[in-house]
């Protein structure tokens, strides 16, 4: 049989046989209920243009409102960073706390955010057993860290010293 005609015959054979195959997705699944907001790109884009501004409060504001629409926790990170570093501690804990169960890729992130501002607010000890449960899922060394923070706190500092001397 020439060539050609080998090709013909087997060409179709690997289409079917590829073809029949259950093709499994290429994205990344989730386990949150993303939803699609339609003009998610231009809010984007405004809270973009804010921060270049540098105005970190107009910024978090539509980072904020981008999560509430789509559920989308990378929003909740930016908001939270922002929020931060304006020093809008409570409204962090406020919106942490009302949306955990919607917090999956970013979990490690914002709990850190979370946490800091329980530390900033003089809420150590919700922060400690925030920070326990963290641990448990991501044994980092920049979560011990924030666990030898929260001791020296406490003035705690034989277990603060422990802890640095471990990582």
């Amino acid at each position: 049989m020439s060539s050609y005609k080998r090709a013909l015959v087997l060409l179709p054979i690997i289409f079917i046989f590829f073809g029949c195959v259950p093709q499994t997705s290429n994205l990344v699944k989730y386990d949150y209920k993303y939803k699609a907001y339609e003009n998610e790109n231009e809010l984007i884009l405004h809270a973009l243009e804010y921060m270049k501004q540098g105005n970190r409060q107009k910024s978090s504001i539509l980072f904020l409102n981008l999560f509430n629409k789509t559920l989308n926790d990378e929003y909740l990170f930016e908001y939270s960073r922002l929020a931060f570093s304006i020093k809008n501690y409570q409204d962090i804990i406020t919106v942490v706390e009302a949306n955990k169960e919607h917090i999956k890729k970013n979990e490690d992130k914002v709990s850190k955010i979370y946490i800091l501002s329980l530390m900033q607010t003089k809420q150590v000890d919700k922060a400690k057993v925030v920070l326990d449960d963290l641990l448990k899922k991501y044994d980092t060394d920049s979560n011990k860290e924030l666990l030898a923070n929260i001791y020296l706190l406490k003035k705690d500092y034989e277990k603060a010293k422990d802890v640095f001397e471990d990582v």
